[in-house]
């Protein structure tokens, strides 16, 4: 197995200090998809997209409105992502409703953006918890309250609104990792949500002092600026931390993480990632259960078992005298097996089975197996 998409909440917001594939965390919801901008970022849309299609982790970040709502949107401003300028916290929620965000992608980042053909609007932190509960996606959530912001309060009354809607939302503890580049942020969301994971985003030219602060407080990560190399992460494991660096855009970068052995990464482009760290397809296997030829002829059906190494798309095909008599489609959501009864329509006196592989990351590569009837 090349790759696993993290589908076992376990393995998406925890993964194994040793693992040899890093996880993939969508940053921002992954606006970028293998080079193209595609969503809008931080909005419904790239959440979806990143969490049904790629099962991802979703990273994201909330603010306040005037009126103490929390919204799922990066700046203090609005200028950047939507049709409208000024602070987020002098708008409330309801004077929110006519900013839309308008443009695909990241602008700002090092991926290319476009206009967005139908705008979308801000999402509020609940809304973005309440589909990641639904789904039992892991998230990665960044409490921006910070001395650099306009919108700052240096008491704990901005974390405690972000975490007021973290806790009502009901999602579980284990789905949860709380992020923050200051202390603070974190302290409060350790006292809300203990059994959640938390995470030290540290800045370039600090990373080394993170490892020590963030180990000393007893918190899980450590999210430096890309790049490290592997004497940090070893460093970072040695002192029981998980690495998560951010924000990795291009191949090169993905391939290298995964080299000095970091346990997640953060990527505006989550399905460049993936593609970049599954080089194998899935490997797929086929048992006919129906042993007799003559029993399928006769009931026009017979069983099969299908089994896939990790998460993929299966394409079965009954074939006899060149022709297709039957056909199936199965999805797994994880490395396992199913069972599955085809239909056929006038075998002759060999049946001829196929099953095809894709993956659920979209890689091209596919695979295949074969077994007959007689």
């Amino acid at each position: 197995m090349a790759r696993v998409i993290p589908f076992l909440l376990a393995l998406a917001v925890a993964p194994s200090a040793q693992a040899a594939v890093p996880a993939v965390q969508a940053h921002r919801g992954g606006p970028v998809l293998a080079g193209v901008p595609t969503y809008p970022e931080e909005t419904l849309p790239a959440f979806r997209n990143a969490g049904q299609n790629l099962q991802v982790v979703l990273e994201l970040d909330a603010k306040l409105t005037a009126d103490g709502v929390p919204v799922v949107i990066h700046d203090p401003t609005l200028d950047r992502t939507t049709n409208c300028t000024g602070a987020v916290a002098d708008r409330t929620l309801a004077e929110l409703a006519e900013c839309q965000a308008d443009v695909l992608g990241a602008p700002g980042n090092d991926l290319a953006t476009a206009p967005a053909p139908e705008p979308v609007p801000i999402a509020t932190l609940a809304e973005v918890l309440a589909f990641a509960k639904a789904e039992g996606i892991g998230i990665n959530l960044e409490i921006k309250n910070y001395p650099t912001d306009s919108d700052h309060d240096p008491t704990p009354v901005f974390a405690n609104r972000i975490m007021d809607v973290v806790v009502e939302s009901g999602i579980p503890a284990s789905q949860v990792i709380m992020q923050s580049f200051t202390p603070d942020n974190l302290d409060v969301a350790q006292q809300r949500m203990p059994d959640a994971q938390f995470a030290l985003l540290a800045l370039a030219g600090f990373e080394e002092p993170a490892i020590d602060f963030a180990a000393t407080r007893g918190w899980d990560w450590v999210s430096p600026s890309w790049p490290v190399d592997d004497a940090y992460v070893e460093r970072a494991h040695g002192r029981k931390l998980k690495v998560v660096p951010y924000t990795l855009n291009q191949p090169d970068d993905v391939a290298e993480a995964a080299k000095v052995g970091v346990d997640a990464l953060i990527t505006d482009d989550p399905l460049m990632a993936l593609q970049t760290l599954d080089t194998e397809p899935a490997a797929v296997e086929l048992v006919p259960l129906t042993k007799r030829l003559a029993r399928a002829r006769r009931k026009r059906r017979f069983r099969v078992e299908v089994s896939s190494s990790e998460p993929a798309t299966v394409e079965l095909t009954a074939r006899s005298r060149g022709r297709r008599i039957g056909r199936a489609s199965l999805r797994f959501e994880e490395a396992g097996e199913e069972r599955v009864r085809m239909r056929i329509r006038r075998p002759g006196r060999r049946v001829r089975l196929v099953a095809r592989s894709s993956d659920l990351a979209l890689n091209e590569a596919k695979t295949r197996a074969v077994a007959r009837l007689r």
